[in-house]
């Protein structure tokens, strides 16, 4: 006994130490803990603004060219391609050809092997896009030359049948003689659900002077209902995006577009979500939203299924650019989360993305002049690597820069652009590779603490396929983290848990990545003594310093 009241007077003065120089003002901070950040997402009651006018035909003349093939890319100084892919594997390709200095139309009918001659109708334009509207019926649009009425027109191109060169048309609606002009980006959705001359939507970012006018806004186009002569022009009053993406949900008839928007009251990049109702595209649904919360959000493509809303953009919450996912499976922008895609120390750069109609979805980003493809099969939850090295054959070769590169319908294929002698467009097919186990992860933290007081633990592991990791870890008191992550390979990542009974406990913990490997389990054993104390935090700081203090306590048992 006399020996339990010694080592206990020890402990208490020790104690009482502490408390004095604490009252002195010297502060001992805590580390950071770990927190999965929820999104800021607010709906804007602000009003869409719309006019209407009335649809034309490009008369000028179409001019062929001649394309050179070798399997997988053909020649011209190409760059910014787009890609589409009917049901029977007839693709349809649009690039910007810097010799020509116009937009080049052509087709495949061995599935990318060997492309057609090409097709181009003077007058330029840059970035064009292309969606499959019904079987083969493609639409698609560009962003507009400067010197085509200021870049205040917007084009809609269209074939029935893209091995007929005679099916290809050209349309504009003149927006300039309204004030619109300088447009900067472009993207097409469709839809076939409503009347034939229905496409669905085209976004764009573009300024005008109409009104009280706004610049590099979020624009819409789309026919009118009642009138196929006609389109409308729709946008909101939102100055300083950059890029667009916009995609139809092919069940509900939901428009889903984002926008990068500079917002200079916060200081920060966020993204403009725009929902609007394609089957009662008039007197519908239409919101907008702007999503931020995650550092600056730039460079955004959607893809959406069955009310399952996947987002990716580029973020540099972690001091580089990394992909971030925004995701929800009920339709409802309020209930975006996020996910992490993928990310080092590296930048990873210009996602796009796309739905493959059976509830996957499939993404593409570019990584140190390299694509690399991912894959999601709960919509947006955890991402897999579709490919462990580069798409690319031409290593360190692609393009960084905006519509480096394009998904095709079902996301089979993919369109990049690389610069190794001259800029050239390549297409390459997308295949699942193997993959690897993380390490057993590695826990570190206190051995001895107290109970019914909070205590951090680190855990940490490494993927040898460079994938990100889940954690679990297993209290052994009867309760468990779950799965938390996705964190990057390698990345030390704190976690609190309390005991509250005392005893000696095994801490077990093991990895998983992206793909579903799973380590094997690694062990921490704590010992927690009998004696309840209820002094703060800064006091087991110090014990945690001096161990002797700590097997002083467990001695008193």
């Amino acid at each position: 006994m006399k020996r339990k009241n010694l080592i206990l007077y020890v402990v208490t003065l020790v104690i009482d130490v502490i408390l004095i120089t604490n009252a002195f003002g010297l502060e001992i901070y805590s580390e950071m803990e770990y927190n999965q950040n929820k999104l800021i997402i607010n709906k804007i009651n602000l009003e869409p603004k719309f006019i209407k006018t009335n649809i034309e035909t490009v008369t000028q003349h179409k001019h062929f060219m001649v394309l050179s093939s070798n399997e997988t890319s053909y020649t011209y100084n190409g760059l910014h391609p787009a890609l589409g892919r009917t049901n029977d594997g007839t693709l349809l390709s649009a690039y910007y050809d810097s010799d020509f200095e116009n937009i080049i139309w052509t087709f495949s009918t061995d599935n990318g092997l060997s492309f057609n001659e090409g097709l181009f109708w003077e007058g330029g334009g840059d970035y064009p896009a292309i969606k499959l509207w019904d079987k083969e019926t493609f639409f698609g649009t560009f962003v507009t030359n400067y010197e085509d009425g200021n870049g205040g027109i917007t084009y809609l191109f269209d074939t029935t049948d893209p091995p007929n060169f005679d099916t290809y048309r050209l349309r504009f609606w003149d927006w300039s003689s309204y004030g619109w002009h300088n447009m900067i980006a472009a993207d097409i959705a469709c839809d076939s659900s409503q009347n034939t001359y229905e496409w669905g939507i085209s976004c764009y970012i573009i300024s005008s002077s109409y009104s009280e006018g706004y610049t590099d806004g979020p624009t819409l186009i789309y026919s009118d209902k009642e009138d196929e002569g006609s389109g409308w022009i729709s946008w909101h009053s939102f100055n300083g995006c950059k890029h667009c993406d916009i995609n139809i949900d092919p069940l509900t008839h939901m428009a889903y577009a984002v926008f990068d928007w500079n917002d200079t009251t916060d200081g920060i990049w966020k993204i403009l979500l725009r929902k609007k109702d394609f089957s009662d595209i008039e007197t519908g649904y239409d919101e907008i939203f702007t999503i931020s919360g995650k550092g600056n959000l730039t460079n955004p493509a959607v893809a959406v299924y069955n009310n399952q809303i996947v987002i990716l953009a580029e973020t540099d919450e972690n001091q580089n650019q990394d992909i971030i996912c925004l995701h929800t499976d009920d339709g409802n922008p309020n209930n975006l989360i996020p996910s992490f895609v993928v990310g080092d120390i590296q930048d990873e750069l210009y996602p796009d993305i796309i739905t493959d109609f059976e509830g996957n979805f499939i993404a593409t980003y570019v990584k140190s002049n390299n694509i690399f493809a991912v894959k999601s099969e709960d919509y947006g939850f955890t991402w897999s690597h579709i490919t462990r090295s580069p798409i690319n054959n031409n290593l360190n070769a692609v393009v960084e820069e905006y519509k480096t590169s394009n998904l095709c319908e079902y996301g089979t294929m993919v369109m990049w652009e690389e610069v190794v002698d001259n800029p050239e467009i390549w297409i390459g097919k997308l295949t699942l590779q193997s993959n690897s186990a993380p390490f057993k992860p590695i826990i570190t933290g206190p051995n001895y603490l107290w109970r019914k007081l909070t205590k951090k633990f680190t855990i940490s592991s490494v993927d040898p396929d460079g994938d990100s990791i889940y954690y679990f870890l297993d209290w052994g008191d009867g309760e468990n983290s779950g799965w938390i992550g996705p964190f990057r390979s390698g990345e030390k990542v704190t976690i609190s848990h309390t005991w509250d009974k005392k005893g000696i406990y095994s801490i077990r913990a093991k990895a998983k990545d992206i793909l579903g490997e799973e380590s094997e389990w690694n062990e921490l054993e704590v010992s927690i003594p009998r004696y309840k104390v209820h002094f703060k935090s800064f006091i087991f700081r110090f014990f945690e310093q001096f161990p002797i203090l700590q097997r002083l306590l467990l001695l008193i048992q």
